[in-house]
């Protein structure tokens, strides 16, 4: 074998025959030359039609490859659009993230449900616009991150509790799932699918609400099914009958409440509801105990979806409590709450009921309009709970002597009415209200001490006096105040003038309480004479009040509206006051002193602090206290005789003056004599009129004058008018005296001018 040398020779050669190289001839080598020659020229026809074939298919490949290259470029461009159509179309919302978490892509879902038309989101974190709560699977992340790290060996991560950020930066709650992509085990991000559940959480929440509302609310709640036996109750039910959850539900409600609507049965009343019908009412219903309540009952047909009933609602309410506070309402709605009484309202509903049955039976009604006299003197001055208690101890009174026969009201502050119906004729109205009169004046204990009170009382008879209530009660009014103006504690009947002088007593009273701030009162004095020396030796100061439509009006025309209004009081202090400035003024301009009087109130005693008043006033004006006498009447001490001598008491002990007017007119006039400072009389000008000519009035005088000398105190006669009334006063040795005959009360300027020409007792 031929060896050392290149295979394809040896080949050549082996064709030949030839086995060694030394047997080569120059014939054989040049034939071998010939050979290979030839040989290489074969071959290279074979590799230049090889290669021909060859690049004639790498033409027809490259061919191919460009036309399956547009093949697949459109396919894939088709399947690209097809695939961006159906992510676009999408209902959920897409995002793509690449590896660090930014974003690559939104689809239109996405880009609507994030308010980012124009892609401006792309590029931004996932996480600065996904805001997970502190219990969801995902978490903030900040800084660049591998999402590898973010799935931790998970297929994908699914997120309820999520909030989405959007381009304008407002919020909705989303399902979120994040899935990784990855291709050749390389991460290449993650798609985020997400969806807005903000109608899911709303019924979420209606749902809880539902829930909640069922379980807390106080109303009982019954589901059941079409037959009535029960489904479901919530806890309310469970408290309201005593039942149990399990003693409940499979039993029929009806004879788990022992229901019934009057004969029939509620579930003969709820059969007959038709789908989405309701029905209401009030029912006796039993609990456990067989305790029975009354309970408001709501039941609800509820529509199935083959269109017939699926269950009853049932919801009710233990009414009975309401029913008691809604007749305890009704009660103090209708009656007063100090007293006890019937009020205002529930009256004119009786007074109209009585005034139709007394229409159609032609029989007569009165009304009773109470006041009570002077009671604003006593709430004030000794304070609104005694005022209470007064009022309850009145009421109590009324209800005692009425009985259940007539209604009795409180009709408003110390205001009383009383109805009487089916009365036969007035008499009956007017034997009422005496008896009313006398009851009321009894006394009556407060805080210990001894009290009085009287009323007023105005009567008016349907048909006679009015026909309708207002018109009655109005009526009834204007009497009222007709039998304060007579004198209080007494009945006065209505009649057709009395509504003009109850108007001008209103239109009095509303002037009365604003004349002290507008200055209209004012003091005249009248001279008090000594009758040996002919001088004067004092005045009387007399209150008139300069009305600035009516004139100057003496005490009579609004005394009695001033101590009803409690206005007497802050009037006395003025009087106190202005009359002792003008002692003052009168001492300094007089030839001598001289003492004025001034009439005391027994409701300044009373229910003011007539010592603080006085002790003020003398501070003040600093005078001797020995000119200021005060007058006052025996009337004083009929009522509250205890505290009114002790108020005496300290005032005489500042050196004040008293001296009692209208003496002999009352009914103890000696006994008081005994007990009271008393520094002077003032014998009543009643007893002075007809002193000429009537014996008795001569010797009641007489006796006075004989009394109080032998006591050594001095006497003064009012309403001295006549020459022949001053002769038989100097016959009877009367110290002093004052009238008309010797001067009217003038002013204050008038009377200085008098004091200056007025000789001193000494000359």
């Amino acid at each position: 074998m031929i060896t050392g040398m290149h295979k394809n020779l040896a080949h050549q050669l082996k064709e030949l025959g030839i086995t060694s190289l030394d047997s080569l001839t120059e014939d054989i080598w040049y034939a071998l030359l010939n050979h290979i020659s030839h040989s290489y020229k074969k071959s290279d026809k074979d590799r230049l039609a090889l290669e021909h074939s060859l690049q004639r298919s790498s033409d027809e490949m490259s061919a191919l490859y460009d036309s399956l290259k547009k093949s697949t470029a459109t396919k894939l461009a088709a399947e690209r659009d097809k695939l961006g159509a159906i992510i676009n179309s999408m209902g959920i919302g897409l995002m793509m993230i690449d590896n660090h978490g930014r974003i690559t892509l939104l689809n239109n879902t996405a880009k609507s449900m994030l308010n980012d038309q124009t892609g401006e989101l792309v590029g931004m974190g996932l996480f600065d616009i996904l805001l997970p709560d502190e219990n969801a699977a995902v978490q903030p992340v900040t800084g660049i991150f591998e999402i590898q790290q973010l799935f931790d060996g998970r297929d994908q991560i699914n997120c309820s509790s999520v909030f989405i950020k959007r381009y304008d930066r407002t919020q909705f709650p989303a399902s979120v799932v994040l899935a990784p992509v990855d291709r050749r085990d390389k991460s290449l991000g993650a798609a985020v699918l997400f969806r807005d559940i903000t109608n899911e959480k709303t019924t979420e929440e209606k749902l809880r609400l539902s829930s909640l509302v069922f379980n807390n609310t106080n109303n009982a709640v019954v589901i059941s099914n079409p037959d009535g036996i029960i489904q479901a109750v919530n806890r309310a039910f469970l408290k309201i009958t005593g039942y149990s959850e399990r003693e409940a539900i499979g039993h029929a409600i009806e004879e788990l409440l022992n229901i019934n609507v009057g004969a029939e049965s509620l579930h003969g009343v709820i059969s007959e509801l038709k789908p989405d019908q309701s029905w209401e009412g009030e029912l006796n219903l039993n609990k456990k105990s067989s305790k029975p309540f009354q309970a408001w009952v709501t039941v609800t047909a509820t529509t199935a979806e083959t269109g017939g009933i699926s269950q009853y609602l049932t919801i009710f309410t233990d009414i009975s409590i309401l029913q008691q506070s809604t007749q305890q309402l009704h009660h103090l709605a209708h009656h007063d709450l100090l007293t006890n009484l019937p009020n205002r309202l529930l009256f004119h509903k009786a007074l109209d009921k009585s005034l139709e049955e007394a229409r159609n039976n032609k029989t007569l009604l009165a009304i009773l309009f109470l006041d009570l006299d002077r009671f604003k003197i006593i709430n004030d001055s000794m304070g609104h709970p005694v005022g209470d208690e007064l009022l309850t101890t009145v009421a109590l009174r009324l209800k005692s002597l009425v009985g259940n026969q007539y209604i009795v009201s409180r009709f408003g502050g110390d205001e009383f009415t009383i109805l009487m119906d089916g009365i036969k004729n007035k008499s009956e109205a007017a034997s009422l209200a005496e008896r009313i009169t006398k009851e009321i004046e009894r006394p009556v204990f407060l805080n210990g001490a001894e009290t009085f009170i009287t009323t007023s009382i105005g009567i008016c008879i349907y048909p006679e006096h009015g026909h309708d209530a207002i018109e009655l009660i109005r009526n009834a009014d204007a009497a009222m105040y007709y039998a304060k103006a007579s004198g209080r504690n007494n009945y006065q009947f209505y009649y057709n003038a009395l509504n003009e002088k109850a108007t001008d007593n209103i239109k009095l009273e509303s002037s009365l309480r604003y004349a002290l701030d507008k200055n209209e009162f004012v003091l005249h004095y009248q001279p008090q004479i000594a009758l040996g020396t002919k001088c004067i030796t004092g005045f009387e100061a007399l209150l008139r009040w300069q009305h600035p439509t009516l004139g100057l009006l003496t005490p009579d025309k609004f005394l009695d509206v001033a101590i009803e209004t409690g206005l007497i009081i802050p009037i006395g202090r003025w009087v106190l006051s202005e009359a002792c400035n003008n002692i003052a003024r009168f001492n300094k301009s007089s030839r001598h002193a001289v003492r004025i009087a001034v009439n005391l109130s027994t409701h300044q005693i009373m229910f003011g602090d007539i010592a603080a008043d006085i002790k003020a006033v003398l501070a003040e004006t600093r005078i001797k206290p020995e000119r200021l006498e005060l007058e006052i009447t025996e009337s004083s001490f009929m009522q509250h005789e205890e505290h009114t001598i002790s108020a005496l008491r300290k005032v005489e002990a500042m050196g004040v003056k008293f001296a009692i007017d209208d003496f002999g007119t009352g009914y103890a006039s000696m006994e008081y004599l005994k007990i009271i400072p008393v520094d002077r009389l003032k014998i009543d000008r009643t007893f002075i009129k007809d002193l000429a000519h009537d014996m008795m009035d001569k010797a009641i005088v007489r006796s006075i004058i004989t009394l109080a000398h032998s006591i050594t105190i001095p006497v003064v006669a009012e309403g001295v008018e006549t020459e022949g009334q001053l002769d038989i006063l100097n016959s009877m040795l009367c110290n002093e005296a004052q009238g008309f005959y010797f001067s009217p009360a003038v002013t204050a300027d008038a009377a200085e001018e008098m004091l200056a020409l007025s000789l001193s007792p000494e000359e």
